[in-house]
């Protein structure tokens, strides 16, 4: 069972209006639950039950934080409800994981509101995403729950090293949530702790 449904909007609290705010606590929120909780009776009768849900790891940098609340609650919140069920239903045999794609996916989303046609040439193909969800589909529930994957982290597990048949030119851009690589160099260093000091 996949919890897919979603609503994004970005906008800062100054300016989200309530009734976007309700949309997307109804879709990430009560969707998820709502969905979960009427399949559940049957996943726990299935043979290797899975539900995975289409959210980010828990990522609690104040960038993230402050960048866009409600968004961010309605998507940690799906992560919470799925780490819940891993443990609540454990002991019966039904996995519980979340998928999240490392970079930006070339959707409608992505095109209309978080950068055009620029973001899709920064994003890479569906096809990542749903590769990801039916590697993590095919392994044993009682091996594989309670987990947060980024797409490109489960490909590479199962052996999936060439990631350029899934698109992007040039820079892609990472998504939500995903903090890029550290750059290890000096001059990265240098600027990590430039940013980490402490005004106090």
């Amino acid at each position: 069972m996949v919890n897919n449904a979603s609503a994004l909007a970005v906008d800062g609290t100054d300016t989200l209006t309530m009734k976007r705010f309700d949309l997307m606590a109804d879709i990430q929120l009560r969707g998820t639950y709502l969905l979960t909780s009427k399949a559940l009776p049957h996943l726990r009768k299935g043979t290797d039950p899975h539900i995975l849900s289409l959210s980010p790891p828990l990522n609690l940098s104040p960038a993230w934080l402050g960048a866009h609340p409600a968004y961010t609650m309605a998507k940690y919140g799906m992560t919470l409800l799925t780490l819940g069920w891993a443990a609540e239903y454990a002991d019966q045999g039904v996995a519980a994981n979340c998928l999240w794609p490392e970079t930006y996916i070339a959707t409608d989303a992505v095109k209309n509101i978080l950068g055009g046609e620029a973001a899709l040439e920064r994003s890479r193909t569906p096809q990542i995403v749903a590769d990801a969800a039916v590697t993590i589909l095919q392994r044993p529930a009682g091996e594989c729950t309670g987990n947060t994957f980024l797409d490109v982290e489960v490909l590479r597990d199962a052996g999936v090293t060439d990631l350029t048949p899934y698109g992007g030119t040039g820079d892609l851009q990472y998504d939500i949530f995903v903090d890029p690589p550290r750059d290890p160099s000096p001059a990265g260093r240098a600027r990590r702790e430039a940013q980490e000091e402490s005004p106090c």
